[in-house]
């Protein structure tokens, strides 16, 4: 691995990004930008500490699918805890930015055949029956703190996979001070609430200004300018600070998940709901709590 100080790799991230948008992502700058935040970017990421703690076990990889999914020699899926990376082009839907380099990237460190250490979440599997996991380098290193450290994706909060919380804040915080991947195009900017279309459904970050909070029965509400509400279903008010809940009316935040269009259901009638939904699971997901 090429040695390179923190300051120098920051400056050439700065022009090998200026470099990227002038060959339009080709797939030959995916793969050079992916090998050079490899390279550049070892010494940042060996400042953070993710160190593998807890009983785990040792898997080959087959396949990368993307970002943050692979298939396993057991043809088992394994989608990693604690972040999430760019979509790539599905269902007529272009691809975002900067997911074929999360991609790369993801592969690079490893790809088919590589020999991992895997440690499998508190919850074992998501809804679409992939295995949730944390995944470690041979030489220690996690795989999801690298991929966070190199700006390939987004810092997520999902209870009860919690384990390396700190270790992947401060990954991402990395990259976002040094404006590194994600952090650096315009794309991944907080969209406003105001301003939401059709088109904008998946994982978002998003701005604006709490107009109000309703309790119900099976859940929190919280309002946001525009079309958009927040939910925090009861069985997850555990995770928050209820009293801070309360005073964000009139606070100005940044949320982030997966922005839902609830009037693209049938069963939903518009003008019934606002037609927008974001879930809330953890208080990381909100940036701008009071003092």
């Amino acid at each position: 691995m090429v040695a390179v100080s923190k300051s120098a790799a920051q400056t050439l991230i700065i022009k090998f990004q200026k470099c990227w948008n002038l060959q339009n992502k080709t797939l030959f700058s995916v793969f050079f930008y992916a090998c050079f935040l490899h390279a550049g970017l070892a010494e940042a990421a060996s400042q953070l500490s993710c160190a593998l703690s807890g009983s785990s076990e040792t898997v080959v990889v087959k396949r990368v699918l993307d970002g943050d999914t692979l298939i396993l020699a057991d043809d088992s899926r394994v989608r990693l805890i604690g972040l999430n990376t760019p979509e790539l082009a599905r269902e007529g839907r272009a691809a975002e930015p900067l997911a074929l380099a999360a991609k790369t990237y993801l592969k690079s460190l490893a790809g088919a055949g590589t020999s991992l250490r895997l440690q499998r979440g508190h919850e074992a599997r998501d809804h679409y029956g992939r295995d949730l996991a944390h995944l470690f380098l041979p030489d220690g290193r996690s795989v999801e703190q690298a991929l966070l450290a190199a700006g390939m994706g987004f810092h997520i909060a999902i209870p009860p996979n919690l384990d390396y919380l700190d270790c992947l804040r401060s990954a991402e915080n990395s990259a976002r001070d040094s404006k590194r991947g994600v952090w650096s195009d315009r794309y991944f900017l907080p969209l406003g609430a105001a301003q939401l279309s059709h088109d904008m459904q998946g994982f978002r970050r998003v701005q604006g200004i709490v107009s109000s909070l309703e309790k119900t029965k099976a859940a929190w509400w919280l309002e946001l300018e525009g079309d958009l509400v927040l939910r925090i279903k009861k069985s997850e008010l555990v995770n928050f600070d209820r009293h801070l809940l309360e005073r964000l009316p009139g606070q100005e935040i940044v949320v982030r998940g997966w922005l839902i269009n609830r009037h693209a259901r049938k069963s939903q009638k518009k003008g019934q709901y606002k037609p927008w939904i974001m879930s809330l699971k953890h208080p990381l997901a909100i940036v701008g709590w009071p003092d």
